[in-house]
């Protein structure tokens, strides 16, 4: 197991590693030990630079959190996604990510075209995502019944949907059920109900 994050105290937080730290550590020992990793946790600042510096062809559990926007977007472009589809061997993958999105919220046609279908091995795949779309870029406003359709071949999983729109934008939340994160973040009239266990902080919108 191999977690990519520094322990803080003070507030029983996770942070992300120096750049020093973390280039010595992608450059000198990761190649070295690469094909030993199974479970691997990381962070937004340091996906694109862990997952470049080796080949993980025994990696079966990965847990990807606080991707910012930029990240998030090319995320589900071919770079990254690519990326992903090489661990073939992948049976377990949390994803924690908010995406500005351009006309279409992230549902769960897409997470089983860009990701599922490319990961034979994956029984379980976690995730708390929000999309947002800007107003001038939304041509129509979606429901939440209609985003909770695309996930009815989801299987061994409760998926929670939830859908905001604001005066200048629109938000959707899509999550595994039941809640494992931290933070709940963006509550707002529309919170559906359920037990949450793991949260530690709830943040208001």
């Amino acid at each position: 197991h191999l977690h990519l994050l520094e322990y803080c105290r003070i507030d029983d937080s996770s942070l992300p590693l120096s750049d020093l730290i973390l280039n010595r550590f992608c450059s000198r020992i990761l190649p070295e030990i690469g094909h030993e990793i199974e479970t691997l946790y990381l962070e937004g600042t340091s996906i694109e630079r862990v997952l470049h510096a080796t080949n993980y062809p025994n990696l079966n559990n990965l847990g990807l959190c606080d991707i910012d926007d930029k990240l998030a977007m090319s995320f589900f472009s071919e770079s990254v996604v690519s990326l992903l589809r090489r661990m073939i061997n992948l049976e377990v993958l949390d994803l924690n990510i908010t995406v500005q999105c351009y006309e279409k919220f992230i549902d769960g046609d897409i997470l089983k075209k860009d990701i599922m279908i490319h990961m034979a091995q994956l029984y379980k795949f976690t995730f708390n995502i929000y999309s947002t779309i800007n107003h001038r870029y939304q041509t129509n406003f979606a429901l939440n019944e209609s985003i909770e359709k695309t996930f009815k071949y989801f299987s061994n999983n409760q998926i929670i949907t939830c859908i905001d729109h604001f005066q200048r934008y629109s938000r959707c939340h899509i999550y595994s059920y039941p809640y494992q994160w931290k933070i709940y973040d963006h509550i707002t009239n529309n919170f559906r109900d359920g037990l949450f266990t793991s949260v530690t902080q709830v943040l208001l919108r």
